[in-house]
């Protein structure tokens, strides 16, 4: 749904958020079609029992399925029935299109409270139903358990825009056209090493340039601009040999950087003075890395404003006009020091493949393992999975574009605590135009994560909540957010129940992210085990609780252009938490509405705070706290349990800060990307978020959750 246009305090007609501040959302499958209902039954597995390893004849049927389905033109169902599939070694490997693999169903949820950090007696205890779980996790830590993608994955030509391709446009013009076909996937960046609107982080390390040559070729450089590149120090590899072009790693074609570099015209590696035949920029003593980690994590180096995306036309003269499906979450510019760029892959997408009605259990490898890594695809679904005790993202997307994950209960892991290994959700690498809907996220470290995704992505009426780290548990975590690596743009994140939203700035920051009717209620429920969770750190019991940091939304520093819109802070009644059990203590002192310009003195609670920043690294200087960070944010038709008040405050500030449109005031949408009344909500009333007195009615997910029914899907 689109509301453009821009607000103008006073008149009726105004829309709630302005133009360039919105996109299209139409994710997934469900709002493109419809998940499919395959009924072609290619096989029907049991498990071997008897401890017996299942991996094998999951992977050959999963592949013989897959050749079927491309002689015959019908997507196939790999059927799994109710039990035990032992999964052992590297895991399932997935590389087919048009698959479907379906368990026997999900009568129970498994039994939780597991053991952290251990994996000690916390097998799986089954119940009913359909479970893959990775037997050697403990001797085979380094593997995931359900890797989709196919195979020879990576980049290829990458060729420059003739032109800027302009916000919710759909057509693009090159400079030429590497070979560029109708129905391919591709890739759009941009350089955000000098975009001002993007804020890396002081956690990623400043300055990373792929220049080509061997990959982990690193030193200092110092220029005064033209086309001179003086290499002060070397630490180790070289610089290519004149006219050597760069290729930079993983097959990438070469990503300027700062620059536009493709050949050395003087020198053959190491100190010394290089002459390129392009413009270096000005700099001095720049550190600078052929492919350094930090700034290449989720997408191509130093350009972190990307998207995934599909062409349907070519035309024009030299076929360099490009048309695509869905149209640009963003303005990708041409030009010094943008140079946007489209990216071939290397290889096609997998699409339509389906993980369907069964469980997961023990995935290991950290991030981009986890239980479930979908890659490289396209149109595909996972829906009603359980999925538990992973260490890695849990549920994940990589490189994905119009897929989703639905109906499904993500919870617990051996590890919760930061770096990766104990998220539960996560859309990460331009991934574009996908949806996690209906879903539940509990017990974990973050709740959600959105890595240098592609816009147009949406989480939509979700319950999120317990997230903490096994050894701080009295402070919370990330609540449902779009953030933990720098640049997500133009996601929505759309009636969800959580504790808290984060606009996480530690990897970097979010822009362009729309929060909308959702209920933030500012207290993690403590549910089941935790109740009674502490952690022993040298004689400090720290108790599970909401003691310290307890918020309603945290926009740190970096985030820029956050649209909050109809949502509901706090809770009806809330009070303030004590706690003294002889070794620790801690008091809530007060309630406060706002925090914009310093950290709260004392121990507050605080229904809207932003500029922190938790990079270590103040945008402005101010040594962790960003006071121009509440100027670009809007808030339109809040209401919070601390007031007792609807407010519209538009583009920064509030009374004390300016910037408060008078009434009359727009109107609240039903939604951004939906039309009708979903299908899971049955008889229960939607919106159930009403921001006009602060009353919400069920939220299906958290109904099911609350009922001890987590699998129990309408």
């Amino acid at each position: 749904m689109t509301n453009g246009g821009t607000i103008y305090a006073g008149q009726v007609s105004a829309p709630i958020i302005p133009a360039d501040r919105l996109t299209p959302w139409q994710p997934g499958v469900t709002y493109n079609g419809g998940i499919p209902n395959r009924t072609t039954i290619f096989t029907t597995l049991s498990p071997i029992g008897g401890g017996a390893d299942d991996t094998s004849q999951i992977n050959t049927a999963i592949s013989n399925a897959g050749a079927q389905a491309i002689s015959s033109g019908t997507a196939q169902v790999v059927k799994l029935n109710a039990g035990v599939f032992n999964i052992n070694g590297n895991g399932i490997f997935w590389t087919s299109s048009n698959v479907t693999l379906r368990g026997s169903g999900l009568q129970a949820a498994a039994a939780t409270g597991g053991v952290f950090p251990s994996d000690v007696g916390s097998a799986l205890n089954y119940v009913s139903g359909t479970w893959l779980v990775k037997k050697d996790r403990d001797t085979q830590p380094g593997a995931g358990l359900l890797n989709i993608f196919p195979l020879g994955e990576g980049f290829t030509n990458s060729v420059f825009l003739a032109q800027d391709a302009v916000l919710n446009s759909n057509q693009c013009v090159l400079q030429s056209n590497p070979g560029l076909s109708v129905g391919d996937m591709v890739w759009l960046d941009h350089n955000t090493d000098q975009d001002p609107n993007v804020f890396w982080g002081g956690e990623n390390t400043s300055g990373a340039f792929a220049l080509g040559g061997p990959a982990g070729a690193e030193f200092f450089a110092s220029s005064t601009g033209g086309t001179t590149l003086t290499v002060t120090s070397m630490i180790y590899g070289t610089i290519p040999a004149i006219g050597t072009t760069g290729v930079g790693l993983s097959g990438e074609n070469i990503n300027p950087g700062n620059f536009i570099i493709t050949a050395f015209g003087t020198g053959t590696g190491g100190v010394g003075t290089y002459t390129t035949n392009g413009p270096i920029g000005t700099f001095t003593n720049r550190y600078m890395a052929c492919g350094y980690p930090t700034r290449r994590q989720f997408y191509r180096q130093e350009r972190s404003l990307c998207q995934i995306m599909k062409i349907t036309g070519i035309s024009g003269v030299g076929n360099t006009i490009i048309t695509f499906e869905t149209p640009f979450h963003s303005t990708f510019k041409t030009g010094f020091p943008y140079n946007a760029q489209l990216t071939q892959f290397s290889v096609p997408f997998l699409t339509g493949v389906g993980i369907e009605d069964l469980g997961l259990f023990g995935g290991r490898g950290g991030d981009g393992h986890g239980n479930m890594n979908m890659n490289l695809c396209a149109n595909s679904w996972v829906k009603h999975v359980e999925s538990y005790w992973s260490q890695g993202v849990s549920l994940a997307l990589y490189y994905t574009y119009r897929c989703e994950i639905r109906d499904s209960f993500m919870h617990e892991g051996p590890n919760i605590n930061p770096g990766g290994d104990g998220y539960l959700c996560g859309i990460h690498t331009g991934s574009a135009e996908n949806l996690v809907e209906n879903c539940i996220m509990w017990c974990g470290n973050k709740v959600m994560v959105v890595r240098g995704s592609g816009g147009g992505n949406v989480i939509g009426y979700c319950y999120t909540d317990d997230a903490f780290g096994s050894q701080y548990p009295q402070s919370p975590e990330a609540g449902v957010n779009a953030g933990h690596q720098t640049t997500p743009h133009m996601e929505l994140i759309e009636g969800n129940y959580s504790f808290a939203y984060k606009g996480d700035s530690f990897w970097g920051a979010s822009i362009y992210i729309t929060v909308f009717r959702n209920w933030l209620s500012g207290l993690r429920a403590k549910h089941g085990f935790l109740s009674s969770y502490t952690y022993n750190d040298a004689g400090t019991i720290k108790p599970y609780g909401d003691y310290e940091g307890r918020i309603g939304v945290d926009v740190q520093a970096g985030n820029y252009y956050t649209n909050f819109v109809g949502n509901v802070l706090g809770t009806s009644g809330q009070s303030l938490l004590s706690i003294n059990n002889g070794t620790y203590s801690a008091t809530q002192d007060r309630f406060l509405y706002e925090q914009l310009d310093t950290f709260a003195t004392g121990n507050p609670v605080v229904m809207w705070q932003f500029g922190a920043d938790t990079s270590h690294q103040g945008i402005d200087g101010n040594n962790g706290w960003t006071s121009t960070t509440y100027q670009t944010q809007l808030r339109q038709g809040n209401w919070d349990w601390f007031t007792q008040t609807q407010k519209w405050h538009g583009i920064g500030g509030s009374v004390q800060y300016g910037a408060n449109p008078a009434a009359p005031f727009p109107s609240m949408p039903t939604s951004f990307y939906m039309t009708t009344k979903p299908a899971f909500f049955t008889t229960n009333p939607w919106p159930w978020v009403d921001p006009t007195n602060g009353s919400t009615t069920t939220l299906p997910a958290k109904a099911r959750f609350d009922n001890n029914t987590p699998n129990t899907v309408l």
